[in-house]
């Protein structure tokens, strides 16, 4: 799929250095016609990008280099994390669980469990440390390379353009967390306080604060999202309730399965799917929430 992918995009690399190839005021011309109006806003960002562009040849010998390159990188990452299962002891049973699992005990009200969770969690990385570090690197490296080649400024200038944000509105933004970093030091200090220990562990991060919260199916999750839903916009929910019906939505836990959460929105003519790691919790419940977020945009859109 990723070479048919590389082909596609090699075969329609022409038009858009054809595009940014053209005067500006020849580009602005077009970009006034009626016809083009649905497509403005994405052939102006493409411009944006206009210094940054390599020659034809260049930018296919690119194309076809990422999927031995950087992206098998990244295939590597997801495919061991994705395989790796971690011993943690839970109602005096050691099970093997998934990293989703694994993580999501960190959340739990039992600070023993949390503790062997942790642990569980160091020591099976740990093992594959050397792995891990290498890909980090090379990624970090492949990403400074075409930085260079590509002649942007700074390690941030391609995400601010495809962001559309100022560079000066990031390092405003970061500079006010910096200023601020008394608060985050207030807030674990009252954490802890309130959990009633002198000092936080690592795996006190994500502690619940006032006991623990009941669990909650992936069946009651569906209920109160889709009245959320609901109570916004009725269409909301209507369409909501077909990523439940028609099982757009993976949701469950299996050893080998992709973490995290992420909605994919294939093509304009597809559905939008979502994938997640329910782990009957409160935190899953916003999590599928969110990406139902993302499914409706891309639905919608």
């Amino acid at each position: 799929m990723e070479e048919q992918g590389t082909d596609l995009a090699n075969r329609l690399l022409f038009f858009e250095l054809e595009w940014l190839a053209l005067e500006e005021g020849a580009a602005q011309s077009l970009l006034r016609e009626p016809a083009l109006a649905p497509y403005r806003h994405y052939l102006e960002t493409l411009r944006r990008f206009a210094p940054h562009k390599l020659s034809e040849p260049e930018e296919k010998i690119v194309n076809e280099k990422e999927n031995t390159g950087r992206r098998a990188f990244g295939r590597l990452f997801s495919e061991l994390t994705s395989g790796l299962t971690f011993p943690v002891e839970q109602d005096g049973e050691v099970r093997d669980l998934t990293l989703s699992e694994t993580l999501a005990c960190l959340h739990q009200a039992d600070r023993a469990l949390r503790r062997r969770a942790l642990e569980a969690l160091f020591e099976v990385l740990a093992r594959h440390g050397l792995i891990l570090t290498v890909t980090y690197d090379t990624l970090v490296q492949d990403h400074l390379l075409m930085d260079r080649l590509r002649r942007y400024p700074h390690p941030m200038a391609e995400r601010h353009l495809s962001n559309e944000i100022e560079h000066e509105a990031v390092e405003r933004m970061l500079g006010v967390a910096e200023a601020n970093y008394g608060i985050a030091h207030d807030y674990f200090a009252l954490k802890a306080r309130l959990l009633g220990l002198p000092r936080l562990a690592l795996y006190d991060q994500y502690a619940p604060v006032g006991g623990p919260l009941p669990p909650c199916t992936f069946d009651r999750a569906r209920e109160l999202i889709l009245a959320a839903f609901g109570d916004f916009a009725p269409v909301f929910r209507e369409v909501a309730e077909q990523f439940f019906s028609r099982r757009w939505i993976d949701a469950e836990i299996r050893k080998g399965k992709h973490g995290g959460a992420v909605c994919s929105r294939p093509s304009p003519a597809l559905h939008p799917y979502i994938l997640c790691n329910y782990t009957d919790n409160l935190r899953d419940v916003l999590t599928v929430a969110h990406e139902l977020g993302h499914g409706l945009h891309g639905h919608f859109a």
